[in-house]
């Protein structure tokens, strides 16, 4: 069995990178003539100049550069388009506005990948921000932004909040997963529609998430029942020690 060379965890042999420290583990076929068997150190040249080897980092980074390259010229073609369409920037503020947000997504899922709670923040924020970027541009003032677009990504983020809790904490996991997701996702759609009727008539109310809801409320219990009969079952092979 091969060893990482950094951090000395025992790895299967058609592992490429490290699962612990994420070292890349190169194959022996694939390496160059008089090429050491392990990668080389952050900063160190490898013997082959053709087989570099590239960290973690250098790889995210590569990854960060190649989308930022693209949403740039995107956003550069489609400003280019509508200023000479229609004389001025008009239209094109809306997917600028996208683009500058799915560049924080991306930039902030690369730059905090082992610290999701960082990551998934900033997705909230930049959320709330494109949101009320695409409202405000409309007429220079807000409409539905902050009594009905607000509400929604609040309760959105906060029962992924819950549910990501639930599965970190729980120590048995099985059929109660697909429960909880279930009911997490009855919950959303009851709090979306009640937020909806009460931004287009001013009063709270649910119509077609009870309906949703009547079918995602059973199938969560029921997966409650099946993990709870499942992981009361006597194991037979530790009763009769076979």
């Amino acid at each position: 069995m091969p060893y990482c060379p950094r951090c000395g965890v025992e790895l299967d042999p058609s592992t490429r990178a490290c699962p612990l420290c994420q070292a890349p583990i190169p194959r022996f076929d694939d390496l160059g003539p008089g090429e050491p068997a392990w990668p080389s150190p952050a900063g160190t040249p490898s013997s082959d100049p053709s087989k570099p080897y590239a960290t973690s980092r250098q790889r995210r980074n590569r990854a960060f550069q190649g989308v930022a390259a693209v949403l740039t010229t995107a956003a550069v073609i489609v400003t280019a388009v509508d200023v000479f369409s229609s004389s001025g920037v008009t239209w094109s503020r809306y997917p600028a506005a996208a683009f500058a947000a799915a560049f924080g997504f991306t930039g902030s899922a690369l730059l905090w990948h082992r610290r999701p709670w960082i990551w998934a923040t900033a997705w909230l924020v930049l959320t709330l921000a494109l949101l009320a970027a695409l409202d405000g541009l409309h007429n220079g003032r807000f409409a539905w932004f902050p009594s009905l677009g607000l509400p929604v990504v609040v309760a959105t983020f906060g029962l992924a909040a819950a549910g990501a809790v639930w599965i970190n904490r729980s120590r048995r996991r099985g059929y109660n997963l697909f429960g909880v997701i279930f009911a997490l996702i009855g919950v959303e759609l009851l709090a979306v529609d009640a937020l909806v009727q009460n931004w287009m008539t001013g009063h709270p109310g649910w119509s077609w998430s009870v309906v949703a809801a009547l079918v995602l409320g059973p199938l969560a219990i029921l997966f409650g029942i099946l993990h709870r009969a499942v992981t009361r079952t006597p194991d037979l092979r530790r009763t009769f020690h076979f």
